[in-house]
């Protein structure tokens, strides 16, 4: 069994198994050769921006700031279990491109004359 480390928001370790890290059904890492345990992935959710939404299970697909690995940390878009110690894959982002892709919204919410928030107000 592989063991991940995992420091929650309230700075309690926690422990993860590989196929905790994914949802059933998605590929699982492969086994290293003669039993060896592949290499462990750690992470540490610096900042929690915010929840896009949330699924019938509990599942919650948030922007969050996380080291991965015990590297700088970057803009993180995954979904996450209630508890935060499984996860699907996502997407990370460093500053300079969350700053660009920010600098694109605000200029289509511009050239739009209004703000994203407002035309889904207005869709319901």
């Amino acid at each position: 069994m592989v063991i991940y480390p995992h420091l929650s928001s309230a700075g309690e370790e926690r422990k993860k198994t590989m196929s905790d890290n994914y949802n059933i059904g998605q590929p699982q890492a492969a086994e290293s050769p003669e039993g060896a345990a592949p290499d462990a992935i750690s992470f540490r959710i610096i900042e929690h921006l915010g929840v896009l939404r949330a699924s019938a299970a509990g599942w919650t697909r948030e922007l969050n700031y996380v080291s991965w690995n015990n590297r700088p940390p970057k803009f993180d878009i995954r979904e996450w279990t209630p508890n935060h110690e499984k996860s699907s894959k996502g997407m990370t982002f460093t500053d300079y491109e969350m700053g660009r892709i920010c600098e694109w919204m605000a200029a289509r919410n511009a050239r739009r004359g209004g703000s994203v928030q407002k035309e889904v107000q207005e869709s319901i």
